[in-house]
């Protein structure tokens, strides 16, 4: 055989070792189209998770909007009563001054 070929030869199979060094590295070392799949799924359900209430945060919010009602009938109640003690108040004075 030519010698030429034979040094050729030993080259080559001296890069394909690299080439299988190099493979093994890339494989151990970066993630897969796969891997990035799943860390997106992973990422989206952490986002999802972190931005939509809980049935305790709904309940929280249940109660506040309880008080908040409780609180504005109370109001209304008071400002209807003070309006008509007013509007009384206002009758009776009228009927006062005029008779």
């Amino acid at each position: 055989m030519d010698e030429n070929f034979i040094e050729r030869f030993v080259t080559l199979e001296a890069d394909v070792a690299h080439i299988k060094l190099d493979l093994g590295q890339i494989r151990a070392n970066y993630a897969t189209k796969q891997d990035l799949e799943v860390y997106a799924t992973k990422e989206d359900l952490a986002v999802i998770r972190s931005n939509y209430a809980t049935k305790e945060d709904v309940a929280k919010l249940e109660t506040q909007i309880a008080k908040l009602e409780s609180r504005l009938i109370t109001w209304f109640i008071s400002t209807a009563t003070a309006l008509a003690a007013v509007s009384i108040s206002a009758a009776v004075a009228t009927i006062h001054l005029a008779g």
